[in-house]
């Protein structure tokens, strides 16, 4: 079972519990170090702006997110339970959101998700 929410809000299954944080955009996000290093798509040294290489999670774009709100997810399968343990572990408990519509395009933008709980 995961608890997602938008920007520090996200959980899954294994136990682990994290104290809550305020909300926040991405750049907020970011200088208060949540995030880790921020890399370019033309250097793998860590600049201060750029690309950030984020694990996404697939969601109908009826499940977006907004700021404050929270989803608990199941997950069920082995290789999805795994994929979200190493994601998160990566990105400091962040992951985002892959909204997909129902004629099969992606959203080019998203929410970042925080891991709540994870158990």
């Amino acid at each position: 079972m995961c608890l997602l929410r938008t920007s520090h809000g996200l959980a899954a299954t294994a136990t682990r519990r994290r104290g809550g944080s305020p909300c926040m955009a991405a750049p907020q996000w970011i200088r208060a170090g949540r995030a880790g290093p921020l890399v370019t798509a033309n250097s793998d040294e860590p600049q201060t702006a750029g690309l950030w290489k984020l694990g996404l999670l697939p969601f109908p774009l009826s499940d977006c997110l907004l700021p404050g709100e929270t989803k608990q997810v199941h997950l069920y399968e082995a290789r999805f339970i795994q994929l979200f343990a190493d994601s998160a572990a990566k990105n400091n408990d962040c992951l985002g959101a892959l909204l997909f519509t129902p004629g099969g395009n992606v959203a080019a933008v998203t929410t970042l998700l925080e891991v709540e709980e994870f158990k």
